[in-house]
């Protein structure tokens, strides 16, 4: 048996699974429920990277990486880390409010975390090694139930210094979407009677997808001691598209030559967004016509501009999306088109006769013979060194085995 679902993302349901006695005698149950599908989703809040540097002391601000206001993790010249919110110095437990696993959060059951002690040792690389290379955990704030990927550069071990680096983006993580309610979960169920197993699904949470879960039951049907009803969730959300940029002007660019810019379409909202992209000018390309962004995803599309004429020149890239509120959105292009500049020198040799002793200035004449202005820097190349002995005296110095080297001479 299935239970078929379909909710609006943020919809809270209550439902019920029938059960129905048809035997000779009481039927006696238990529910619970098993292989939930655990939903984890990353969030538009940008990647950030921290480090602690050897030796820098860590009770200072700068050397915390504070997440929230509870939990500020750092270490000291040695030994773990510590959350200085809380905490004064590393021990086996720390830190506090925290528990971590091996793997993305994506990829990790609830039942695989641990401490940090535990988790760092429990790899079967050497920690120094662990904890670096971009090799990745997953961190559970447990008061605040915030969830991060984190991603290890760099470990400084053996107490040279207690440096670290790593990265940690936010994801969102929902392991109990479907709940069973406690009273209805068990019960008796009389004879040609039946009896009623509440649930409820929460998806306010969510984004939208494809949800499963069991709910199984067992009993003292002697044919049939355990029967399961799958849970089936279609959670529908709503794309909704932005841009980082309105418009993009790419100033002069040489004939010949291109320019290239990044267009970074974001979906803000909780479902799938598709995109569908067209130019407007043949003097401006883009790298990608379709692109689909997950929920609260980011993709970017490359924009080139290649002149072909001494011209400006406007264009427009049209998206067009399954965003109900805006499905049809407008960047506009610029650019202007130039012959590019020609380098020539009134002279390509410079020669001086000097006295020693003589200081001469003199000048090299940089002509632009072309069609736009022409920039430029001018560097020395190999230039031989005058090297030649002096009139005094070598001198040789010597230090006997065993002198005393803090006597002069």
């Amino acid at each position: 048996d299935s239970l078929l679902l379909n909710l609006a993302v943020g919809e809270v349901i209550t439902d019920t699974l029938t059960i129905s006695n048809t035997g000779g005698s009481d039927l006696v149950y238990n529910s619970y429920l098993e292989n939930q599908q655990t939903m984890v989703y990353s969030t538009l809040d940008p990647p950030l990277t921290f480090t602690k540097q050897d030796n820098a002391i860590s009770s200072k601000e700068v050397n915390q990486d504070r997440i929230t206001d509870k939990v500020w993790l750092t270490r000291g010249s040695s030994q773990g880390l510590y959350n200085a919110a809380v905490e004064r110095e590393y021990d086996s437990n720390a830190p506090s409010g925290t528990e971590w696993a091996w793997g993305k959060t994506e990829d990790v059951r609830a039942n695989d975390y641990k401490s940090w002690r535990e988790a760092a040792r429990d790899d079967n690389r050497r920690m120094n090694d662990a904890l670096r290379g971009d090799n990745v955990m997953s961190l559970h704030l447990t008061e605040e139930d915030l969830y991060f990927d984190i991603t290890w550069h760099s470990w400084t071990s053996g107490g040279n210094g207690g440096g670290f680096s790593y990265t940690r983006s936010k994801v969102i993580r929902v392991d109990d979407w479907v709940s069973v309610d406690s009273v209805s979960a068990s019960g008796t169920v009389p004879v040609d009677s039946s009896a009623y197993i509440v649930f409820t699904v929460d998806a306010s949470e969510f984004v939208g997808g494809d949800f499963f879960a069991d709910v199984v039951i067992s009993s003292n049907d002697v044919n049939n001691p355990e029967a399961v009803s799958k849970v089936q969730l279609h959670a529908v959300g709503v794309p909704e598209i932005a841009l980082e940029t309105a418009a993009v002007d790419f100033g002069s660019v040489i004939i010949g030559l291109s320019a290239t810019d990044t267009v970074v379409i974001i979906n803000e909202g909780t479902d799938i967004l598709t995109v569908d992209i067209a130019v407007s000018s043949p003097k401006f390309m883009v790298d990608s016509t379709k692109l689909v962004v997950p929920a609260y995803g980011r993709k970017n599309v490359l924009v080139n501009y290649k002149p072909t004429a001494v011209e400006a020149v406007e264009g427009a890239v049209t998206i067009k999306s399954n965003d109900g509120d805006e499905s049809e959105i407008t960047l506009g292009l610029k650019g202007v088109g130039l012959v590019s500049p020609t380098v020539t020198l009134e002279s390509y040799t410079v020669s001086f006769d000097l006295a020693v002793g003589d200081v001469v200035k003199d000048t090299l004449t940089i002509i632009n013979g072309g069609g736009s202005d022409l920039t430029f820097t001018v560097e020395l190349g190999d230039v031989d060194a005058a090297i030649y002995p002096i009139l005094y005296s070598s001198f040789t110095f010597t230090k006997d085995d065993y002198a005393d080297p803090n006597m002069p001479g």
